[in-house]
């Protein structure tokens, strides 16, 4: 016999690993459970699990600019290549190394990945049918001494910044040229966590793990020469060239798509070098830009360290995530804090900004909690946390409709099963919850709880308090839980001395 079943929700748990993504429209936040991936609709309010799932545990996510294509990798570099839209996988791959940075090209023509100590580009797979739909363009090694961190695009697509453990940070410009060139910053004393193109490119940005951020500007120098006549400057500068172009002719061809002739005229205008001569003083003048320092600030807090960074470019905003369980936004450049808001006392493991700049998504790993924050309006849009260590018991309402979930930390969680969202959680225990049963239909009536606490609670789902505590004359641990179908009888199992007790539940008497 063959079954068709297919996934349709994952309830009691709502982020665990990996970075959290908003999706192109910034209406809905792409989060990582395991080896699954989650799309929560903040309009729509509800939650949409994708029908399949990765090898591992998902350590880095990355979504095109279209809103079409998704890319999963696992903490062991096996990669999905999906079709959001029509949620099916186009194509499989494995990159050979962990993952810690992956984007997409503001053109979607290509993707940049961070491993090890290097990065590699990539073609962005078509959505017909390849013999390899995987090209590597590029592969940016050497240079670094330890891990890559972050990456970053240029608005035009055509230069990279990389951030590394090494305390460095390195510009690639013209990456799809023969004629690409590298910049490095440093500065820093501590590992870097985000670097950062602004909008106009002229402007970067970088992020330590010691709280230090740097602006870096891209300017213009101009040096002069010796002075010589017209003439012999002229004959320098086309010796130089020709110098030049021999040297080009000794350098590999890369593959690239059918722009790269366009790219490759474009990029004789923005050289770096620009050589020319004064005629008034007879001297060479030569032009270059190169980058400079210009602010340094500091978000140094006692005993914290950033754990996650992120920005956005169209509103120059820079929301960085502490160890200590606090969130800040700032205006860059200037590092200006508009707000500033403790969330709890745990490590934040992710955090994103959507294209409008108007909602933070925050994730943290070890409470399993998802906050989608509205800084203008200091509100939550979504406030979802599953249970903090293993699921014990579950329950299905008489309609379908809920699910009733108790764990190990003692709470027990009320989900619908249309949206997938939490409504309540009660927290009344204060042990493990080893059973949790429905009394009448819907939300009409009662849930009842056992515990290890030796208690049997039951919550009224009306007004959402906890009405009725059943307990024994000597303590025990109650390990499972049973009710009649009329709901006036209670029964739960202790764990020693492995006794049953019966009560009656309108009056409490065992």
């Amino acid at each position: 016999m063959k079954f068709s079943y297919r996934l349709n929700k994952i309830c009691g748990q709502v982020y665990s690993n990996g970075n959290l993504l908003f999706t192109s429209d910034g209406n809905a936040v792409i989060s990582a459970i395991g080896n699954h991936i989650n799309i929560y609709d903040l309009v729509k309010q509800n939650v949409i699990t994708l029908p399949f799932e990765n090898n591992h545990d998902i350590d880095c996510l990355a979504i095109s600019h279209n809103g079409k294509f998704l890319i999963s990798v696992d903490v062991h570099g096996h990669a999905l290549f999906i079709n959001i839209t029509r949620q099916v996988i186009l194509h499989r791959f494995h990159f050979k190394h962990r993952v810690y940075s992956l984007k997409f090209s503001p053109n979607d023509k290509m993707f940049a990945l961070t491993h090890n100590n290097g990065c590699q580009i990539w073609y962005t797979p078509s959505t017909r049918r390849e013999f390899c739909p995987f090209r590597l363009n590029r592969n940016l090694s050497g240079g670094y001494h330890d891990e890559t961190t972050s990456l970053d695009w240029s608005s035009d697509s055509r230069s990279l910044i990389i951030g590394s453990k090494d305390l460095s940070t390195r510009v690639f410009y013209k990456i799809r040229s023969r004629y690409m060139s590298t910049s490095t910053l440093s500065g820093h004393r501590d590992i870097i966590l985000g670097a950062f193109f602004s909008n106009t490119n002229q402007q970067a940005y970088t992020v330590a793990r010691d709280g230090a951020v740097f602006t870096w500007s891209y300017d213009e120098v101009i040096s002069d020469g010796i002075e010589l006549e017209e003439k012999d400057a002229k004959k320098k500068k086309n010796r130089h060239l020709k110098n030049k172009n021999s040297h080009d002719d000794e350098i590999r061809e890369i593959r690239e798509d059918d722009n790269d002739d366009e790219d490759e005229d474009d990029s004789s205008d923005d050289s770096d070098d620009d050589e020319g001569v004064d005629p008034s003083v007879g001297k060479i003048v030569q032009k270059k830009r190169k980058w400079a320092l210009r602010e340094r600030e500091f978000l140094w807090d006692p005993q914290t360290i950033v754990s996650t960074v992120d920005f956005n470019k169209l509103t120059q905003l820079l929301v960085v995530g502490f160890s200590s369980g606090v969130f800040g936004l700032y205006e860059m450049p200037g590092c200006i804090n508009l707000h500033r808001l403790s969330i709890s006392t745990h490590t934040i493991t992710s955090v994103s900004i959507n294209s409008t700049g108007e909602w933070l998504a925050i994730g943290s790993s070890q409470l399993g909690q998802l906050l989608v924050w509205e800084w203008k309006s200091e509100s939550y849009v979504l406030k979802q946390q599953g249970h903090l260590y293993g699921l014990n018991t579950i329950d299905y309402s008489s309609d379908g409709q809920f699910i009733a979930t108790g764990g190990e930390d003692g709470k027990v969680k009320l989900w619908n099963t249309i949206s997938g969202f939490c409504f309540i959680t009660f927290s009344e225990h204060i042990a493990p919850v080893t059973g949790v049963k429905f009394v009448g239909k819907g939300l009409g009536k009662a849930i009842i709880s056992s515990s290890l606490d030796g208690t049997i609670r039951a919550h009224d789902l009306l007004r959402y308090r906890n009405f009725r505590t059943l307990t024994t004359p000597e303590p025990v641990q109650f390990t499972c839980l049973a009710v009649d179908s009329s709901g006036e009888v209670v029964c739960a199992g202790a764990l020693d001395p492995f006794n049953i007790y019966v009560w009656a539940l309108q009056t409490g008497d065992v």
